[in-house]
């Protein structure tokens, strides 16, 4: 067994990213084969406990201990289990879902060198999903405090569609809880949809000056996607639960418009990019030969 893997029976199919020193953490990519098929997940090892008194301040010593202040929620990362002393002393092993799609990040970074256009619905998609992660984790008192699109993990959508060329968009998944806290404000957010806001309107503009032709612009409820935050007076005023809310319902509709929250199919040149992403790590397609609920039963100590 690989020394650097405390879980037997996984294969290490690679060191997926390390993190800024100062977490001093590890990202494993691993993978059981079945008679089934196949599983992957994404190992996170940690210090424990945390060295920097720092992050201790709110009680959280990591990603689990702030997931298990909330109910689930479909786009934020599954936790399925944590492992104290794994895989040595001072350590913790955290066992999170693999999103086959990757991150937004590298979707962006894949369209700009393609130079291809990412849809103008793609974007309320995500922005849409994301802020729903957001909003219930402000309900549970909960802020992330690091919202970047390397942050938003894309998850296929498993048998979700026919012909491969008509794949439905992803969905996105909200993950990296490290920095995350309390806010103790009874009626008002942390900065966390700001964040968000600025993050993809800065991904919309970069595409926008390099890539999209003229006559099919952008509208510039989208273009102007930061206006209503900046409007709201100084960085320290807060956006209310009411507006976060509304701000939800409104790129729902500017998502999906009247197809019930139904994702569109993604253009040819995103569905390849997904597909290529999921042959790199062995997948089928980019997709798991299993649901994840499926996998939950399957993972240590899930």
């Amino acid at each position: 067994m690989n020394p650097i893997i405390g879980l037997p029976g996984w294969e290490l199919v690679h060191i997926y990213q390390y993190l800024e020193e100062r977490f001093s953490n590890t990202i494993l990519l691993l993978r059981r084969a079945e008679s089934t098929g196949e599983t992957l997940v994404v190992d996170k090892i940690v210090p424990y406990p945390k060295p920097d008194p720092w992050y201790n301040d709110d009680g959280f010593v990591n990603d689990a201990d702030i997931l298990s202040k909330m109910p689930p929620h479909p786009n934020i990362i599954k936790l399925y289990s944590s492992h104290l002393n794994v895989p040595g002393p001072d350590k913790m092993s955290l066992i999170f879902e693999f999103c086959a799609g990757g991150d937004f990040g590298q979707l962006f970074d894949h369209a700009l060198q393609v130079r291809e256009r990412i849809p103008e619905t793609f974007f309320w998609h995500v922005l849409h999903q994301t802020w729903a992660a957001v909003e219930h984790m402000h309900s549970h008192g909960i802020s992330h405090n690091d919202l970047h699109i390397r942050n938003l993990f894309l998850r296929p959508v498993v048998g979700g569609a026919g012909a491969e060329d008509e794949e439905p968009y992803p969905d996105v998944v909200l993950g990296d809880f490290e920095t995350a806290c309390h806010h103790s404000l009874p009626d008002e957010s942390s900065g966390d949809f700001r964040l968000v806001a600025s993050q993809i309107e800065h991904v919309i503009q970069t595409i926008a000056k390099q890539i999209v032709d003229p006559s099919q612009p952008y509208s510039s409820q989208l273009m102007e996607l930061y206006e209503p935050f900046l409007s709201q007076v100084d960085w320290p005023k807060r956006v209310t639960f009411e507006q976060e809310h509304e701000l939800v319902q409104f790129s729902k509709k500017m998502a999906y418009g009247d197809s019930g929250g139904v994702p569109h199919r993604m253009p040819p040149w995103m569905t390849e990019y997904f597909c290529q992403f999921g042959q790199k790590v062995g997948l089928n397609h980019g997709r798991s030969t299993e649901t994840m609920e499926t996998a939950a039963g399957k993972v240590p100590g899930g």
